[in-house]
């Protein structure tokens, strides 16, 4: 929700996390960073992301360098109960279960990202904004499909080595293993 115009680079598709706006009661709507220095971060975006934030900008977001990129029906910033408000409109719309939040996204995308092979857990913190690895590795859910792949990564793996039908015997030497 804190999101502004001066915080999306088109050229390199990345959109900047610098600050995060909170309703917050007796002080209305309030800007502040991230809530630790590793939040603070460029996230890089699928073109398809980056393309309907164009189209949403020049339909939706305010004017200027510093515009909100969301905002509300009336063009001022988008509260957090207004979008919670949609939401539910959305996830009855599509005939999601109720119990889907906006948040189950970040997870959502935090999951898919932890199944890609290769992807560190440093990787995964990083995208996500968290400085502990302990948080990042709530996304790193073991699924029956991923233990499926670990399996069949190893069975290629064994399948690729050259051996002999019969293993070779030979008589063990007694005296150096102490053993009778």
């Amino acid at each position: 929700l804190g999101l502004r115009r001066c915080d999306l680079d088109f050229l390199r598709g990345v959109v900047h996390v610098r600050e995060e706006a909170q309703q917050i009661v007796g002080q209305g709507r309030v800007v502040s960073g991230p809530k630790s220095e590793a939040g603070r971060r460029p996230v890089a975006m699928p073109k398809t992301v980056m393309l309907a934030l164009e189209e949403h900008l020049r339909e939706f977001a305010q004017p200027g360098a510093d515009g909100v990129v969301f905002t509300a029906p009336r063009g001022g910033p988008l509260r957090r109960a207004e979008l919670s408000k949609k939401w539910v409109a959305a996830v009855a719309a599509v005939g999601a279960p109720e119990s889907l939040h906006v948040h189950d996204l970040r997870h959502h995308a935090a999951t898919s990202m932890a199944r890609i092979p290769g992807v560190t857990t440093k990787e995964l913190m990083a995208r996500i904004g968290h400085s502990s690895p302990r948080a990042a590795l709530i996304y790193q859910h073991a699924t029956e499909e991923r233990d499926r792949a670990v399996a069949d990564v190893s069975e290629a793996q064994i399948s690729a080595v050259t051996r002999s039908k019969t293993a070779p015997i030979r008589a063990l030497d007694r005296a150096k293993t102490g053993k009778k």
